[in-house]
């Protein structure tokens, strides 16, 4: 049996969530959430959808994900996991707990009818092997004005622009989100 598959992996009760937000910091190299940035994250955990592997009593790996659409050429829009948060311990790295997280959150995805799962990886192999590949490279552009007024036919040319506070973002990105994001694909 390989160690992958001894795991364990279990949804987390809201009660381990900041220990799961905790953990994924650490493995990127941040400090914990103070009370006040944890009351603002928490609202975004979904649910029934953070996993975690213990190992001797401790959480050794988490991961979570939050449903979502896609848009793909032809104009549907998919339903999808974007997949966030994915971290393992530094002391229990390559024992089979990112393997073990991996299969169970894609087949829960699969199992809940979720056509994709998206992520933005901060080291892109260790996720091929996963079925996950390159969507989109970056670039950097520098556009200059030639004339006239440089935006598309038909953009608004007046508004306001407006910095969101912290409780303020999900109440507004969201509804957004949902009227213009899905007008293009990806």
């Amino acid at each position: 049996m390989s160690a992958a598959a001894s795991h364990d992996v279990h949804v987390l009760d809201h009660d381990r969530l900041r220990a799961a937000h905790g953990l994924f910091g650490a493995a990127i190299h941040r400090g914990p959430a103070s009370d006040e940035r944890w009351a603002r994250v928490l609202p975004t955990f979904v649910p029934g959808r953070t996993l975690g592997v213990d190992i001797d009593g401790a959480l050794a790996g988490t991961t979570t994900s939050f449903p979502t659409l896609t848009a793909v050429p032809g104009g549907a829009a998919l339903p999808t996991a974007a997949v966030t948060r994915v971290g393992v311990r530094a002391d229990r790295t390559r024992r089979g707990v990112l393997t073990a997280l991996m299969r169970r959150q894609l087949a829960d995805v699969a199992a809940a009818g979720e056509a994709l799962a998206i992520l933005g990886a901060t080291e892109a192999l260790i996720y091929g092997r996963f079925g996950y590949g390159i969507a989109t490279r970056g670039r950097r552009l520098r556009v200059r004005r030639t004339g006239g007024s440089g935006w598309r036919d038909g953009a608004p040319g007046g508004g306001t622009v407006r910095a969101l506070e912290p409780d303020e973002l999900l109440k507004v990105l969201v509804p957004l989100h949902r009227r213009i994001a899905l007008d293009r694909p990806g």
